[in-house]
């Protein structure tokens, strides 16, 4: 019997949301593709140091942990970070031009951040503008899982949906964020448990089809040749 060898992938995400999101949609996803996969949510705490609402410093959160994650190791390390919120000392933001396209930004931003870690198991992502757009991919099936909450708020969602070309393209104001949106609009939406139920529903294949950027990542980690 032939036993295939598998690729190795580990995800370092920002939050609880995102983690429930690798853990029940991403890595099943992947291990059918033969792709194990493993994650763990940034430390909000390191050396006696406390830090909240996601990640506040890249060079006391994240690059150690990423640093420790590839030193002796045998898989390949990716991160699922929001580019929403991103402290000034992440690679790249303080060189970013203030002209250009989101996803001409974002791109600046994951090879600044490629360049500061150096190590070709690392592959760099972030989630434009946070998880919650890609519950923009399906915004009927977003309603209808919402209105067990309250009613209907489908035009709302239409008309916020017909100004972007895509639902990553929601803006990152602190009051216009996607986050900030769907809780304007259902004020019962639970970013953790909401958000992945949602995300279920709608399919990764349509969140694929709709978001760009996100499909992009996923394709990247499909492709990864086992590391001999």
């Amino acid at each position: 019997m032939i036993c295939l060898e598998r690729t190795k992938v580990f995800i370092l995400v920002e939050g609880q949301t995102e983690a429930t999101f690798v853990r029940d949609i991403i890595a099943p996803h992947l291990w059918e593709k033969g792709i194990d996969t493993w994650y763990s949510i940034i430390p909000t705490a390191i050396r006696e140091r406390t830090f909240r609402g996601g990640i506040t410093s890249f060079e006391a959160q994240a690059r150690p942990v990423l640093l420790r994650l590839l030193h002796g190791r045998n898989r390949y390390v990716t991160t699922m970070f929001d580019y929403y919120g991103l402290p000034r000392d992440f690679p790249g933001m303080d060189t970013l031009p203030l002209a250009g396209t989101a996803y001409e930004k974002i791109h600046l931003i994951e090879m600044a951040l490629m360049s500061t870690i150096s190590n070709r198991l690392f592959i760099p992502y972030l989630q434009l503008h946070e998880f919650e757009a890609i519950l923009f991919s399906d915004i009927n099936i977003l309603d209808h899982y919402m209105q067990t909450y309250g009613q209907s708020r489908i035009s709302d969602l239409s008309s916020i949906l017909n100004k972007f070309r895509t639902p990553e393209l929601i803006d990152d104001n602190p009051e216009t964020s996607p986050s900030k949106r769907l809780m304007t609009l259902y004020p019962n939406f639970h970013k953790r448990f909401d958000g992945n139920e949602i995300a279920k529903l709608i399919s990764l294949g349509t969140i694929r089809k709709r978001c760009l950027h996100f499909d992009h990542w996923l394709n990247t980690l499909e492709h990864l040749a086992p590391i001999r």
